[in-house]
């Protein structure tokens, strides 16, 4: 659990980030289970994906899963740790960057929740089972 508030924590902080350099334009993706490919905007997720996964290689094992598209008139897909550091370097003008996403702010925090209670249910429910069904003699 305290990798995935890590990486939630993370998230936030990067997101913050491009807003505090200026990154205006944001589009929100389906999530994984409303199809691979469904149409979002003039993207699609298969073509998203694509696009993360061969950056993500180039820029190594450090690169995250978030993105970033850079230059839409390029159609570039970026992280959001590279994107941050292309912007801060004046390779990229924030004017053409979108970012992407699936989860907002606040929905990450209702997934954490659910998750936390989905943990401690199970635990519970472990625990009773171990206790096993007292033996009547």
């Amino acid at each position: 659990m305290p990798a995935v508030q890590e990486l939630c924590d993370r998230e936030k902080r990067l997101r913050e980030k491009l807003r505090e350099l200026g990154l205006k334009l944001t589009e929100k993706l389906p999530p994984p289970g409303a199809g691979l490919y469904a149409n979002v905007g003039s993207y699609s997720r298969g073509k998203i994906i694509t696009a993360a996964i061969t950056n993500a290689r180039s820029a190594g094992p450090t690169c995250s899963s978030h993105w970033c598209v850079n230059e839409y008139q390029q159609d570039v897909i970026y992280c959001l740790e590279h994107v941050i550091e292309y912007i801060e370097q004046k390779k990229i003008d924030v004017k053409n960057c979108k970012l992407l996403f699936t989860y907002g702010c606040e929905e990450l925090d209702l997934l954490l929740e659910k998750l936390r209670n989905t943990i401690e249910a199970k635990q519970q429910k472990k625990a009773v089972t171990k206790g096993g069904p007292s033996t009547m003699q």
